[in-house]
């Protein structure tokens, strides 16, 4: 998995409990792919509650940076936090 892919990643529930699979983008620097047993991702969500949050980038994908990006692929605005 290479920085920026879009992956699958069973987040927990915060009861602690099994969760469910969400989209994630991988985060992690890929000189570390090989190096590390474990990879940083961040959640990916419609949930725009906390994008205003310091933790989290809010991407517009109707702007023309937002279009640059591989995020034009999806159909509405998302956010995603670490």
């Amino acid at each position: 998995m290479n920085r920026g892919d879009v992956i699958l990643v069973r987040f927990p529930f915060a009861s602690g409990l099994r969760g469910k699979k969400r989209p994630a983008v991988v985060v992690q620097s890929d000189a570390y792919a090989g190096a590390v047993s474990t990879l940083v991702v961040a959640e990916i969500t419609k949930n725009l509650t906390m994008a205003s949050d310091p933790a989290c980038l809010f991407i517009e994908t109707s702007t023309p940076e937002g279009r640059a990006t591989a995020w034009s692929a999806i159909p509405s605005s998302r956010a995603w936090c670490s």
